[in-house]
């Protein structure tokens, strides 16, 4: 495969784990429990797949040079923010504020939306 295709790829990836996410995150919220995710850990950008392959030199020959970059960089470290956030709502059993965090015009679902969005226009 080559490299173009490897981090298309990779995006596409992120976008259905970042999906996946969200819909974990709702149960989260509905149940009012985290299913064992821990704020401190989703917090951690680096620590998630994508995350991983954005910090390698892979990503950085591959994308780098995009202008897009330093705003996925960005808007990746927010997404991972919010959703650490909202963890910490349901653990603390604020389920409104977790509530409203996923709403259209939410935090948590503005930050997922908008790092979509500049993945899918990178791979474009």
């Amino acid at each position: 495969m080559d490299a173009k295709r490897k981090w298309h790829a990779a995006i596409v990836k992120q976008i259905a784990i970042q999906e996946m996410w969200s819909l974990n995150l709702r149960d989260a919220v509905i149940k009012s429990r985290t299913g064992g995710l821990r704020p401190e850990q989703v917090c951690d950008d680096t620590a998630c797949s994508f995350g991983m392959w954005l910090a390698s030199e892979e990503a950085k020959l591959a994308i780098s040079s995009h202008a897009e970059f330093t705003k996925i960089d960005t808007l990746h470290k927010d997404f991972h923010a919010f959703a650490a956030e909202l963890l910490r709502l349901v653990t603390c059993g604020d389920t409104q504020r977790a509530t409203a965090m996923l709403e259209p015009t939410g935090q948590y679902t503005l930050a997922s939306t908008t790092l979509a969005n500049a993945l899918e226009d990178l791979i474009r």
